[in-house]
């Protein structure tokens, strides 16, 4: 359930998606009230090897998410394989996003086998500025990761800059929301 999504600006320069295999996706359920992210500057994060197996989590929640900013110079993803992921419910409210600048994503491979959402809710998102540097990473393995319970009231995040993102594969066995 979707009951509002304002986009102001989004411009995207290029997108190069070579292959994307999706087997099965269901959404059900997912509860976010608000997030509110003002800056969140990012120079440089070089990730060599993350090894995860199971990511299990029961309940999240979010009360507010505000974002001014979303500006993405490059991102570079060659592979990324999904094997199982599970949420329970997402619904969302409002997303307010006032500008997002991608130059660049360069996407070699996407394999995802199976996606079950049961709810998500999601009550209001505003994304006003967020730039990202550079982030590198080479291989992410997530075995299991188990969250009972994860109970957020404000996440305040005034800018995030992110100017290059590259992946080089993400292993992903299961994840449980």
């Amino acid at each position: 359930d979707i009951n509002k999504i304002d986009i102001n600006k989004i411009d995207v320069s290029k997108i190069n998606i070579n292959k994307i295999d999706v087997s099965k996706i269901d959404i059900n359920k997912i509860n976010i009230n608000k997030i509110d992210v003002n800056k969140i500057d990012v120079r440089k994060i070089d990730i060599n090897k993350i090894d995860i197996n199971k990511i299990d989590t029961n309940k999240i929640d979010v009360s507010k998410i505000d974002i001014n900013k979303i500006d993405v110079s490059k991102i570079n993803i060659s592979k990324i394989d999904i094997n199982k992921i599970v949420i329970s419910k997402i619904n969302i409210n409002k997303i307010n996003i006032n500008k997002i600048d991608v130059s660049k994503i360069d996407i070699k491979k996407i394999d995802i086998n199976k996606i079950d959402i049961n709810k998500i809710d999601i009550s209001k998102i505003d994304i006003k500025k967020i730039d990202i540097n550079k982030i590198d990473i080479n291989k992410i393995d997530i075995n299991k990761i188990d969250v009972n319970k994860i109970d957020v009231s404000k996440i305040d995040i005034n800018k995030i800059n992110i100017n290059k993102i590259d992946i080089n594969k993400i292993d992903i066995n299961k994840i449980d929301i």
